[in-house]
């Protein structure tokens, strides 16, 4: 998705459990852009080095808003409750990267 957020990862989180989410009554099916969508967030934007989704595709540094961390977190939702995607290991690595220990 172009013009979104500065973070990339939160924009594709955001549109793509849109996406799913309104696939859930009869005769709407958004869930193949739905798919493609939140497949670029946790195929390209998710660095497995730095246990995080990237800014960017280019961007060596993630900079995230606590809207874009709500915004990723829907769209990793999504992908596993409506889309079926494995998501949950990569989801809690990035989570507890991600938020401060309490």
């Amino acid at each position: 998705m172009q013009d979104g957020a500065a973070n990339q990862a939160g924009t594709q989180g955001v549109v793509g459990q849109v996406l799913a989410w309104t696939s859930e009554p009869d005769g709407v099916d958004d869930t193949g852009i739905a798919q493609t969508v939140l497949g670029y967030l946790v195929d390209d934007l998710w660095d497995e080095a730095a246990g995080t989704f990237a800014s960017g595709p280019d961007d060596s540094a993630a900079t995230i808003t606590a809207r874009d961390a709500g915004d990723v977190t829907g769209g990793i939702n999504a992908a596993d409750a409506v889309l079926g995607l494995e998501v949950k290991d990569t989801y809690a690595r990035w989570f507890n990267r991600t938020t401060p220990a309490g």
